[in-house]
């Protein structure tokens, strides 16, 4: 059964709209299931009281931080992204945490306003990188999309979920399962076979003839298909080995308002966003996708993931 897999993205809102926003692509690219304040409706919980309620039903949780604090909680005089930072730990859910690189980079409007908002933004950030728990470090939505992209399926891998799967995959499946009628008439189609067999044997007088050291090689050997390498450009040769070295296989072409990376192994491969450097790469990674060595995630054609082919040519080129 096809599995979704829910994810909490907690952040705070105003300085991070473009990072949630790019957060929420790249999960629904990756088949997830992004939930955050974008999606609270009215409700008769309290935010609290609801922002447990959809913490509770996730399978992940997704920490963006930068140089906001955040709006205060007056019960534990602290900001609720943090307290849904403690509660996700609480919960001994899988997290991911993304903060950003240099705070002193960003413009003051993304900044605490006041010295003390300042040095809670700098000890949330240190609580998280000393918790001993995944922390990735992003400079621009870009990189943090790509950093979502390569952290999601190493941590659905090494921390599986139950997730989600479609109701009528579920009642199909328990239907199945509780079909006994049918597993007996298996269990007796099964028994006439196994009958038939028998008095097969039992009627049948075995013949020892000699076989030569040609015949019992031939036996054994599997013959193998010649793998056939396709002609391919030294561009996209370059990113297919790139690819085949990147820990989850994911080759990324990231489209911004500059321009376009494509991005594999934590590097970017064009020199330049936009002219021909940028035209030149795009074409390598049609050129992977046209001969099956990568396919598709999602429908944006943002992601690609190495197929088996394409591991098995990273090898011979």
């Amino acid at each position: 059964m096809e599995r979704k897999y829910q994810v909490f993205i907690s952040s705070t809102y105003e300085d991070l709209k473009t990072e949630r926003q790019a957060a929420i692509s790249c999960l629904l690219d990756m088949n997830c299931i992004p939930v955050g304040m974008e999606q609270f409706p009215a409700s008769s919980l309290s935010q609290w009281e609801y922002i447990k309620k959809m913490i509770d039903m996730s399978d992940y949780y997704l920490l963006i931080v930068a140089g906001k604090y955040g709006s205060i909680d007056p019960e534990e005089n602290i900001s609720y992204t943090e307290k849904e930072y403690r509660y996700a730990i609480h919960k001994k859910m899988p997290i991911l945490a993304f903060l950003h690189k240099n705070i002193d980079s960003l413009p003051a409007i993304k900044v605490g306003a006041t010295d003390e908002e300042r040095e809670r933004v700098k000890n949330f950030h240190n609580t998280v990188k000393e918790a001993g728990r995944l922390v990735n470090f992003y400079s621009n939505e870009d990189e943090l999309k790509y950093k979502i992209a390569m952290a999601m399926p190493k941590i659905i891998n090494d921390a599986p979920m139950p997730g989600w799967v479609r109701a009528d995959q579920a009642e199909k499946a328990i239907a199945t399962a509780g079909d006994t009628d049918g597993i007996r008439d298996l269990q007796r189609q099964l028994e006439k076979i196994q009958n038939t067999i028998l008095e097969k044997v039992e009627q049948t007088q075995m013949k020892w003839e000699p076989i030569s050291k040609e015949e019992v090689d031939a036996m054994f050997s599997s013959e193998k298909k010649e793998l056939k390498i396709p002609i391919l450009s030294d561009e996209a040769k370059c990113l297919l080995t790139e690819a085949a070295k990147d820990a989850v296989g994911q080759i990324l072409v990231i489209n911004s308002l500059e321009g376009v990376d494509i991005q594999t192994n934590n590097k970017i491969m064009n020199t330049d966003k936009i002219g021909k450097s940028a035209t030149i790469w795009k074409k390598a990674v049609s050129e992977l996708q046209n001969n099956q060595l990568i396919m598709a995630v999602g429908n944006k054609n943002e992601i690609f993931q190495l197929t088996r082919l394409g591991y098995e040519v990273s090898e011979k080129i």
